[in-house]
């Protein structure tokens, strides 16, 4: 949904907001003092032109005093009448949110006016404020999951029309050999065989294959899967691109959230414009650095090594995701 959908427009806020209602009282009490003091000074009966002139002026300060509070008060109100208006236009836009909103609403006010507890009541509030940010990211195309739902996923993914990037590495080769693993794969299939959408997948490499990775690789590639393959490794590599993720149609993605010690747990979903775009930058970059697999001699020339382990290797013909001549 746009973020300009008149339905999810915010509230504009005021330049009096928050001390409006305090400046008017601030104001006559300003007045009543000054003229009050000029009064006590001056030490005489009214009747001179001084005095009438200063009784003018603390009469007129109250009179100003009082619009001002007029003023904000009425303004008050219409900023109230305007909320419940944009709050009118939502449920008539999508009436099937209005249920949980009335019921939500009510749960909220019936505690307030039963608790006497205020840990009750902060926790409204609580509740209702990280509501609030996760409808705020979902209005701006994001969703987080937790990790082990990749529903969204493999449903977004079945909808491709052109071309798909992912990233993968070779500790989900387990999962790519088990149940949904392999309903992925041959979902991968399909698309390529019935719907033409070319599939680029980079798998990071963190240590020299194992012949299950092996075969997925070689699996993944005779299906058509244009495969590159890259060392963690690489001196060269920025760890930071070390991100699986899978990108579908430039429009949607789906990216492993990792913790401190690199484990997924959560999920990124996302068709927000910036996301979109970092996500190919990243495997961009991932792809210019990694090497076409062909075979699995392109594996084993991936890891020949000038002196120790981790040293820059040799250039092929492979490399920067070049064909082999």
């Amino acid at each position: 949904m746009s973020d300009t959908d008149p339905g999810l427009r915010m509230a504009q806020t005021r330049w009096y907001d928050g001390w409006s209602r305090y400046l008017a009282l601030v104001v006559a009490a300003v007045a009543l003092v000054t003229t009050t003091v000029v009064f006590l000074t001056i030490g005489k009966k009214l009747g001179g032109v001084g005095e009438l002139v200063t009784a003018a002026i603390g009469i007129l300060g109250l009179v100003v005093s009082l619009q001002i509070e007029t003023l904000f008060r009425v303004a008050e109100r219409a900023q109230a009448r305007e909320q419940y208006g944009r709050l009118l236009e939502m449920m008539e836009d999508y009436p099937s949110l209005l249920g949980l909103a009335t019921r939500a609403l009510e749960a909220s006010v019936a505690t307030w006016k039963r608790t006497t507890v205020g840990l009750f009541k902060t926790e409204v509030v609580n509740i209702l404020a990280q509501a609030e940010i996760r409808l705020q990211e979902l209005a701006q195309g994001r969703l987080r999951r937790t990790d082990g739902d990749s529903r969204p996923m493999l449903e977004r993914f079945a909808d491709a029309n052109a071309f798909i990037q992912a990233v993968t590495d070779d500790n989900d080769t387990k999962w790519w050999l088990l149940g949904s693993g392999t309903k992925f794969f041959e979902l991968n299939r399909k698309l390529i065989d019935d719907c033409e959408v070319s599939i680029e997948r980079v798998w990071i490499l963190y240590r020299p294959p194992a012949e299950d990775t092996r075969r997925v690789l070689r699996e993944q590639h005779d299906i058509g899967v244009t495969v590159f393959i890259v060392r963690a490794e690489d001196p060269g590599l920025d760890r930071k691109l070390l991100v699986n993720m899978t990108m579908v149609d430039g429009l949607f993605l789906h990216e492993d959230l990792p913790n401190k010690q690199g484990k997924a747990v959560e999920y990124l979903y996302s068709e927000n414009a910036a996301d979109l775009v970092r996500a190919g930058n990243t495997f961009t970059q991932l792809k210019t650095s990694a090497m076409r697999y062909e075979d699995d001699h392109s594996i084993d020339r991936l890891f020949e090594t000038i002196g120790a382990p981790g040293g820059t290797r040799p250039a092929t013909p492979h490399a920067a995701g070049l064909p082999s001549s």
